[in-house]
């Protein structure tokens, strides 16, 4: 994410960078209308229908996620900066905490570069093993769009060749940017709450350990440095929550379009796997889509079920510190920041509905009775 953010600058849209991102999202709202257009053509026979547009809510998803990087880059931007120069690092925990840290990283890398890979796979296969084979007479394109010119001769057939390819790539990548930054941005946060929450506990660790409690209650010096360490946490906290806040307003619409899409390419990857008569290269093409579409979806709902936990927890750690040594001033502060704590930062879809495993159990039971009813819809109408 680090090199992403410092050679893509998602947030800052600025020169020939500007100019180069609009071509992007061009071509990929060029490619998906053809697309489409190409499937309308073909409407009569409805198993060629669904084979054309099995990716077509992919390259839809992919203009979406290309314009909202674009429309919020304000916001991209604020989750840059603050992470790399208001969040705490990780050296303030424990050497075991650091590692378990680094651990979580490195194991939700390793899955964000498996599904790249996994989506790059299943484009390079589509390209030699098309699922739709191309018009008589028509040298095969890595995609089969609508043209109103003949793509035959050369170098029209080259041209448009390297365009193509370069568009279906754009296609991952332009997916992979919105996801990258999300994860990036949520896993920071979690950590930030680890991090707030071992500060809690030991909110009152190495103040005048060689004394009773009786006399750390007494004792000015003690309430002082409580109250400044107290400051520290809460000032912190609401910097959280402002940033689970942006979180929650940067994933809101891009969800509901991220379900919506992925609903139809698993309904439809369904069927065609069910029906079409599609040979082994095009079967594990679209098994290796549907599952990018599945760990896609399960990083977001399992992402989003951990940081709401992990911004609730911080109740219980409050709970957890030593408050019984603290005078009143500092327990109205540590009693308004536990009110606080209760608000804790989920993800929604459309602003309503909660982005978490719940939500991603539902989603799959929909999913296998919807492909169960196309199925016997169309086995009624045969």
């Amino acid at each position: 994410m680090q090199i992403i953010m410092k050679w893509v600058k998602l947030h800052q849209y600025i020169g020939m960078r500007k100019y180069f991102w609009f071509l992007v999202t061009f071509l990929k709202f060029l490619d998906t209308i053809t697309r489409a257009m190409y499937a309308f053509e073909r409407f009569e026979d409805p198993i060629s229908v669904t084979e054309i547009t099995v990716t077509l809510p992919t390259r839809f998803l992919s203009v979406c996620k290309l314009f909202y990087l674009y429309h919020d880059r304000r916001r991209v931007e604020y989750f840059y900066k603050t992470i790399e120069n208001e969040f705490w690092g990780f050296h303030i925990c424990s050497p075991e905490k650091q590692s378990n840290i680094k651990r979580r990283f490195m194991f939700v890398n390793i899955i964000l570069i498996v599904t790249f890979t996994s989506g790059l796979t299943v484009l390079i296969t589509m390209i030699i093993f098309p699922l739709v084979e191309p018009p008589e007479g028509k040298r095969p394109l890595p995609s089969i769009n609508w043209t109103p010119f003949d793509t035959n001769p050369s170098p029209i057939y080259e041209i448009m060749y390297v365009i193509v390819f370069c568009v279906l790539v754009m296609t991952i990548i332009g997916n992979a940017f919105y996801d990258y930054t999300l994860v990036y941005a949520v896993q920071h946060l979690r950590v930030q709450f680890t991090l707030l929450k071992e500060l809690l506990k030991n909110i009152t660790d190495g103040i005048l350990p060689e004394c009773s409690d009786f006399k750390k209650f007494n004792d000015e010096y003690f309430q002082r440095i409580v109250a400044e360490r107290l400051k520290i946490c809460i000032q912190h906290h609401v910097k959280l929550l402002k940033f689970g806040k942006n979180l929650e307003i940067f994933t809101s619409k891009i969800m509901v379009i991220q379900f919506t899409m992925s609903y139809v390419t698993l309904v439809v990857t369904g069927y065609v796997l069910n029906v079409s008569h599609i040979n082994i290269s095009q079967v594990v093409a679209l098994s290796v889509l549907t599952g990018v579409y599945l760990v896609e979806l399960l990083i977001y709902c399992a992402q989003g079920t951990d940081l709401n936990q992990q911004s609730l927890s911080v109740f219980e750690a409050i709970i957890e510190s030593e408050w019984h040594l603290l005078k009143a001033p500092n327990k109205r502060a540590l009693t308004l920041f536990l009110l606080n704590s209760e608000r804790g930062i989920t993800l929604k879809a459309g602003g309503t509905t909660s982005v978490d495993n719940e939500l991603l159990v539902t989603f799959l039971k929909s999913v296998f009775s919807a492909i169960t009813l196309l199925n016997s819809i169309l086995e009624e109408k045969k």
